[in-house]
Order: C-alpha cells, then sequence, then structure tokens
C-alpha cells in the first residue's frame, strides 16, 4: 500500500484480513451408550499477521525559504516519508493471539 496524501481522519486502510480455522472429528463407539470423539483443530493455519495499524505519517511539510534569506516567508513543500501507510501493528483480535496453534482433544460420552 502506498502512501496518500490527504486521508481523512479515522480511517484505516488496509489490506483484505484473511484467515482460515480447521476441525476435525471422528466419532468412535465404543458401547452402545459410550462413545468417544477425537478431534483436531487449528487456528490461522496459515499463520497470517493481522494489521490493525498504519503509519499514518504519509508526508512532512519543509519549510523552504527564499534564497539568500534565512528566515523567509514559508512555502511549505510536501515531502513523502519512507514507510508511509506501511503497517505497524498488529493484534491477536479476535482468537487471542496470532499465532498459529493446533490441538487434539479426546472426549468421552455417556
Amino acid at each position: 500500500m502506498g502512501a496518500r496524501a490527504f486521508v481523512p481522519l479515522d480511517s484505516l486502510c488496509t489490506d483484505p484480513q484473511r484467515g482460515l480455522d480447521a476441525r476435525l472429528s471422528r466419532c468412535l463407539p465404543f458401547t452402545e451408550r459410550i462413545r468417544g470423539v477425537i478431534s483436531f483443530e487449528a487456528f490461522n493455519l496459515f499463520n497470517l499477521q493481522r494489521i490493525t495499524g498504519l503509519n499514518t505519517l504519509t508526508y512532512t511539510a519543509v519549510a523552504v525559504p527564499p534564497a539568500g534569506l534565512a528566515n523567509g516567508p514559508y512555502s511549505g513543500v510536501l515531502k513523502p516519508v519512507m514507510g508511509g501507510g506501511a503497517g505497524n501493528a498488529s493484534s491477536a483480535f479476535p482468537d487471542g493471539t496470532a499465532a498459529r496453534r493446533c490441538q487434539f482433544a479426546f472426549r468421552v460420552v455417556f
């Protein structure tokens, strides 16, 4: 995402946020009344980072006095800032962590 000038306040223009959570489970009958359920769950399977903040400083105003004057009237020139509009914060929302997690579970139902 490139730097853009004159973006409205409180606008957070990020790339689309994608994630993949998966769950596989299998029922294992032991008796007529007792069965087991084994499951595997994976959260943030592709380990993608969720960007929740952007570097909002995209341009700086540089004062250029007229030639020969130390303190003349300012004629502002906008200079782009490196990294303007780049992500600078990530959050663990909505599942508590941004890391990839996998877990196995076994449950007895009777």
